[in-house]
């Protein structure tokens, strides 16, 4: 008992030391595109937080801001912009004169994968479309917000919520799904439990409406009218 107090004594005379705080660092890049009326925005394999907002252009502006946390040592900083530098996206043009946007992301190692370690960083897209543009992403995991967008819409995420505004003068085809997932909508129509925890909501409409189709694995879907 005598050793056991001792050693406990020892231990404790140890002071408290707290790590010094990490620092944010950031790479952020802008790519721009003109894009012809109606046509359709890809967005594929992209990871976060992605935003789409329309506006009165006639091209897509593509912002993605890149961020993980360091140590202050410049050596630290130095590797973290090296490391933020190898998630790529790519601007291109697609066969149909559209608009085809892709994120690169660092492979992992098989444990990573296996265990589905996160990664050690937050992506942010803010992306700019015409209004009268055509939509399709996906998205694997995190918020997905789209506002504004008149034209067809077909979007999925794998984990995270969905919140789509449209703009109230027009007339949408929607059908909304979540596996795991509540569904909300502004709009006229059924909406019903498809799965044993998830819903589905559906509404009709004319042959010359715009369709909304939103998928969900394990999140929320909102869609809201402007």
């Amino acid at each position: 008992m005598i050793h056991r107090f001792a050693c406990a004594a020892v231990v404790l005379s140890f002071p408290m030391w707290a790590a010094p705080p990490l620092q944010t660092v950031q790479v952020v890049t802008t790519d721009r595109m003109d894009l012809a009326s109606g046509g359709t925005v890809r967005l594929t394999n992209s990871s976060g937080d992605l935003a789409v907002e329309a506006w009165d252009q006639a091209a897509v502006e593509v912002a993605l801001v890149r961020t993980t946390f360091r140590h202050a040592a410049p050596k630290e900083q130095e590797q973290a912009q090296q490391y933020l530098n190898r998630i790529r996206i790519s601007v291109k043009r697609s066969g149909d004169g559209g608009v085809d946007v892709a994120t690169e992301l660092p492979a992992r190692n098989w444990l990573g994968r296996a265990l589905h370690v996160p990664e050690d960083f937050d992506l942010y897209y803010r992306i700019k479309v015409p209004r009268n543009a055509k939509l399709v992403i996906r998205h694997e995991s995190g918020a997905v917000t789209v506002d504004g967008v008149a034209g067809d819409i077909d979007a999925r995420n794998r984990v995270g919520d969905i919140v789509v505004e449209l703009p109230g003068s027009d007339r949408y085809v929607v059908d909304a799904k979540c596996r795991v997932g509540d569904v909300y909508s502004d709009f006229t129509g059924e909406n019903r439990g498809s799965y044993l925890l998830g819903q589905r909501f559906a509404s009709e409409g004319e042959s010359s409406a715009h369709h909304v189709s939103l998928h969900v694995g394990i999140g929320g879907i909102t869609i809201q009218r402007l």
